[in-house]
């Protein structure tokens, strides 16, 4: 087992370093998603999601396709408006739930697409432990979760509504509570606290554990302000840099593509790799960065068709030891797939690429007889999502 697991890493690691020399300061990149961002048109399906964060991901090569996807939106001052029905008795004070999911049938696409997601909710005066465990508890089997965020800007807004209307700022002792309950469910997740305020007065004064900050300003002070920035260079590029450089070395999310700034990139080509490519620019060397482009500017700039061009994902092949020919990869007839057979030495054996049908039909061809049993790797390479199985088969 450990010389297979040599040849893994000794395959695997070409193609880690050029990953890892593209990427820059963006590890993350994709969109964000709400089911009111793109109104009056439709919410697209998920293969419409899928074109779009494809194309953000070949803006930032090397970066791990990822959306913002809000499960809870804010109703009114009390209230948080869950997007999935109460088909499980979940409480029901201070929120409110739709008749049927509008989620799942998403984040099942996601698993496959290797698509990774943040659960965020808009909490209004909803209870935020109450919050947490409902949506972990219903979607945390989803392997595409990767954490969960607040939106601040609606955090108990009609308690502080005289003092504060944009949402109650956050105390070290809240954030650091909020933490521990999102990673109760799992240690790796990640909790992100967002606000559009231009100043980063609304998060947790000290407190930094892992959490990702997420910056979706439109260049307010204030709520009652008018959304925008005087200049793109100084005051829109600066705003972002203060904001990267008051969290260092934390990670930092930013928001874009909202149209009430759109003057301010209108004449850029492509728009979100020039804007995510110049914030990135500003961030101190080592702070992550994750770049996604909003659901209210995406039309025009990033395609959602529903109908999907292939094209390869930038870091779409996975190694894996063993094979078996009578394995079900469930690849579709027309999706383009690669496929090929790795003696324990490097050598490659076999190798054949196209439409899913034909390589089904060169997968079961390949005369196993030629490796040792036990001995050979074999490696998949979708052009439509990201390799998987789910499980390997030994002869």
């Amino acid at each position: 087992m450990k010389r297979v697991l040599r040849i893994i890493i000794a395959l695997c690691f070409p193609l880690y370093c050029l990953v890892t020399v593209q990427a820059q300061t963006v590890t993350h990149s994709g969109i964000r998603v709400s089911q009111y961002g793109m109104d009056p048109d439709p919410i697209p399906e998920p293969r419409g999601f899928h074109n779009a964060i494809h194309t953000m991901n070949t803006y930032f090569p090397g970066s791990i396709p990822a959306i913002v996807w809000t499960v809870g939106e804010f109703w009114d001052p009390d209230e948080c408006h869950m997007n999935f029905p109460n088909d499980q008795g979940y409480p029901t004070n201070k929120l409110s739930y739709e008749n049927k999911d509008l989620c799942e049938k998403y984040f099942a696409y996601f698993d496959t697409a290797g698509i990774k997601v943040f659960l965020q909710v808009e909490p209004s005066e909803a209870d935020m432990k109450t919050l947490i465990d409902m949506v972990f508890k219903r979607y945390g089997k989803h392997n595409c979760i990767i954490g969960f965020g607040v939106d601040l800007e609606f955090y108990l807004i009609n308690t502080d509504l005289n003092t504060n209307p944009w949402g109650k700022k956050v105390d070290d002792a809240t954030a650091k509570q909020w933490e521990e309950w999102v990673k109760s469910y799992k240690s790796t997740h990640k909790l992100f606290l967002k606000h559009p305020d231009r100043t980063p007065t609304r998060f947790p004064p000290t407190y930094r554990g892992e959490i990702i900050f997420n910056n979706d300003c439109e260049g307010r002070y204030k709520i009652s302000d008018p959304a925008g920035f005087a200049n793109y260079e100084t005051d829109f590029l600066g705003t972002m840099k203060a904001f990267a450089d008051a969290f260092y070395p934390s990670p930092v999310i930013f928001q874009l593509g909202y149209p009430s700034l759109k003057q301010l990139w209108q004449n850029f080509d492509p728009k979100p790799r020039v804007v995510g490519s110049d914030i990135a620019k500003k961030c101190k060397a080592g702070q992550s960065v994750h770049i996604y482009w909003v659901d209210f500017g995406m039309k025009g700039v990033l395609p959602y068709s529903n109908t999907w061009v292939p094209q390869p994902w930038p870091t779409s092949i996975k190694i894996v030891p063993l094979y078996h020919p009578t394995h079900n990869f469930g690849f579709n007839p027309g999706e383009l797939f690669s496929f090929s057979v790795f003696s324990i030495d490097g050598k490659k054996l076999y190798s054949i690429c196209g439409a899913g049908k034909n390589v089904m039909q060169g997968i079961t061809g390949w005369d196993n007889s030629r490796a040792t049993p036990g001995m050979t790797l074999y490696c998949i390479e979708s052009a439509e999502r990201t390799v998987y199985t789910k499980q390997i088969m030994v002869k």
